[in-house]
This record gives C-alpha cells, sequence and structure tokens, in this order.
C-alpha cells in the first residue's frame, strides 16, 4: 500500500545484507539472518550453516568455519576426551548400563574420517558425517594335532572417530551417538 518515487527509493528499504550491507528486493534470509544472493549462494559455515562471505575461515579438509563459530570449536584432544568423558557418563546415567572398555578417541579431520569409513560405509555424497564407530573382532582358535578345538581367544579393538572443529554441542551429540554404538556393540 505504499508509493515509492523510484525502484532506488523502494530497494533502500529492503534489509541490509549482514556480509556487504547490499539492499536489494532479492535477498534470502536464514534463521532470521538476511543475505544477498550473491553470499546465499555462496559457502557456508559447516557448523551454523549460515553464508560466510570473507568472515571464513578455510579448514584443510575443504570445511569453511565462520569467524563467530571458529572462537568455540573443539580442537584440542585434551579437551575432546573431557567432553567425551561426561557423554559416556551421560549414557550410563539415562541407560544404567556401566560400559567396562572405552573405546579410544580419535579427533580426525573430514578427509581422515571418510578414509576410516570407506571400507565400512559408502561416504561418497555424505554432506554431514561427524563420527565413526570402527570395531574389529579377532577370534584365534586353537587346535590339537587332530583337528579339535582345545581353545578360543577372542580380541575386541574399538575406536571412535570424532570430526574435529566442531562446536561443543554438536561435539556431545556426535560422541553420545557414537559410544551408543559401541553400548549396542
Amino acid at each position: 500500500g505504499k508509493t515509492y518515487c523510484s525502484q532506488a527509493c523502494f530497494e533502500n528499504t529492503m534489509p541490509p545484507c549482514e556480509i556487504c550491507g547490499h539492499k536489494s528486493t532479492a535477498f534470502l534470509t536464514i534463521d532470521n539472518h538476511v543475505f544477498c544472493q550473491r553470499h546465499a549462494n555462496g559457502h557456508r559455515c559447516f557448523e551454523c550453516a549460515l553464508p560466510v562471505g570473507d568472515r571464513v575461515r578455510p579448514l584443510k579438509d575443504g570445511r569453511h568455519i565462520c569467524t563467530t563459530c571458529d572462537d568455540r570449536m573443539v580442537v584440542k584432544l585434551s579437551e575432546a576426551k573431557r567432553m567425551y568423558d561426561r557423554a559416556r557418563l551421560q549414557i550410563q546415567d539415562i541407560t544404567g548400563h556401566r560400559v567396562s572398555q572405552v573405546p579410544e578417541l580419535s579427533l580426525v579431520d573430514k578427509e581422515a574420517l571418510y578414509r576410516q569409513m570407506d571400507s565400512e560405509v559408502n561416504t561418497h555424497g555424505a554432506k554431514a558425517v561427524r563420527g565413526f564407530y570402527s570395531r574389529e573382532t579377532v577370534t584365534d582358535v586353537y587346535k590339537n594335532f587332530f583337528g579339535k578345538e582345545v581353545d578360543r581367544k577372542e580380541s575386541v579393538s574399538e575406536q571412535i572417530h570424532i570430526l574435529s572443529h566442531q562446536r561443543p554441542d554438536n561435539f556431545m551429540a556426535t560422541a553420545i551417538h557414537e559410544l551408543t554404538h559401541d553400548l549396542i556393540a
């Protein structure tokens, strides 16, 4: 119901892009954040999924992290292990099951995670894989001279690989998810 003196005047009433400040009738709103078409179609932060523009830190594995999320990332193994132990205790509290042997934690980049998974899962096209539980069981069967089984020993090796550079809430969710695989196994 309003009248504008020109298209430029009308466009000036549009919300500005959060990255470049450009005002246009062609904008995209993502989680109450406004972006121009150029930035909305550009790289997105792996964690918050918002466009990053030049507020980005590209990681070696191809992910992009915005400067807002970058300050909160889990990147140190010592911090990851503390959170991993908290996740294990939360599972124990919820289920009442105590896991006697906790899988070793490995904090990895996307390429290393996909290498671990490739032998077990088709990762082609996977977009947001954040962790992987690997379990290998080796059974040694010992037989006597006549071929009769006299002993059997089973060894299990387990490892949980979790993607580095996640916000603490996403890291905890991933750790709980992967530790649940261990509980089920």
